[in-house]
């Protein structure tokens, strides 16, 4: 799969810029946190009481309660423009290819801020969603760092100039014009822990995300979509059809990258996906409507092979290319572009499948 460009919203142009290609985490990011761990002091952790985001009027905007507050002597010579927020109907109406992967999200809020010291610019990026799978589902395919030591929010990754985390419902995105910034990424790095501080809540991702099994999972390969939009977008899969998976009965589908081997030099590789459904019944039409669709492309390729069994469905589509799939419960899991018969029914097998229990 290839790497996913991350797209920010810049609420001044109405439109999104790509980050710069990332890196390792440099050692100005273990400085930042010295510093900040040395200048701040217990009074400034609180500097939002835990309820304040649900009682504080409408004088300011719960976004802009996130924000680093500036007086503090870890941001000397820093500066902010007034922040831009758009609310959820303002979001609707934005002119930009992006709008109805955010639509599709529920995201109910952006604020755009820009901070100046000299010739240091940052431009900070703040979306609400209306939920945590939502905001997860952001993170898989809108980051495009590496990931970082930094305890900052839920996950987090970094490149040369831009720094993402995710925590609760938000997403957080500190994006510098200039690769390489030092100044630029010790703002970065201190206004970040500020704001994961204050974002009190700290739930788990979607179920389905832990379900994802670890073992030689291509770490940052995860993507999440809840819907047909971003789904068509990232999921870079051969024969793969949104329109089979009715995602209007499911918590959505989570697709990643894996290695066939343990050994470094094998390079081989599939892709697993797995979707959860509200019930049994819906998992079992899903599983349906998939071997109705090979049972039909068989017909028409004499070359492709297909074993149907009570939940189980093995395709061998040519000699080096194989699909898999199976249902239990409400839980349906796919593996794509497995090299051979026994790598689909190894990564099945690592699915933490349902456990279901017989009356005696």
């Amino acid at each position: 799969m290839k790497k996913t460009k991350i797209f920010l919203l810049q609420v001044i142009t109405l439109s999104f810029c790509t980050l710069a290609a990332p890196t390792q985490p440099s050692k100005e990011s273990t400085d930042a946190v010295k510093k900040y761990e040395e200048i701040i002091s217990p009074k400034a952790e609180e500097i939002v009481d835990p309820n304040t985001l649900e009682t504080i009027s409408t004088e300011k905007d719960e976004l802009a309660l996130l924000l680093p507050d500036l007086n503090s002597n870890l941001y000397k010579d820093w500066i902010q423009d007034a922040e831009k927020i758009l609310n959820n109907e303002e979001i609707n109406n934005l002119n930009t290819p992006d709008k109805d992967l955010i639509k599709e999200l529920k995201a109910e809020k952006v604020l755009n801020q820009i901070y100046r010291n000299k010739n240091h610019t940052i431009n900070l990026l703040i979306i609400k969603f209306k939920d945590v799978a939502g905001t997860y589902s952001a993170w898989t395919v809108l980051q495009n760092g590496k990931p970082t030591k930094l305890k900052i929010g839920k996950s987090s990754t970094e490149t040369e100039n831009n720094l993402t985390f995710w925590k609760d419902t938000y997403f957080i995105d500190f994006l510098s014009e200039i690769p390489g910034d030092k100044t630029a990424k010790e703002f970065s790095i201190l206004a970040a822990q500020e704001i994961s501080k204050k974002i009190k809540e700290d739930p788990m991702p979607p179920v389905i995300a832990i379900q994802l099994p670890a073992l030689n999972r291509i770490e940052g390969s995860e993507r999440y979509c809840l819907g047909a939009f971003c789904c068509k977008r990232f999921f870079n899969i051969e024969d793969f059809l949104v329109e089979n998976f009715n995602l209007t009965e499911s918590e959505g589908l989570i697709t990643a990258k894996y290695k066939v081997s343990e050994n470094p030099k094998d390079n081989e590789s599939l892709f697993l996906v797995l979707s959860r459904y509200i019930n049994t019944d819906a998992g079992k039409a899903v599983f349906k409507t998939l071997s109705e669709y090979y049972k039909k492309k068989a017909e028409t390729n004499k070359e492709i092979k297909i074993d149907i069994s009570e939940n189980t469905v093995k395709i061998k589509n040519n000699k080096t290319n194989y699909t898999e799939f199976k249902q239990k419960g409400n839980l349906l899991a796919i593996v794509y572009n497995a090299p051979d018969k026994k790598s689909g029914e190894k990564f099945l097998e690592l699915v933490p499948w349902p456990i279901e229990i017989t009356k005696p």
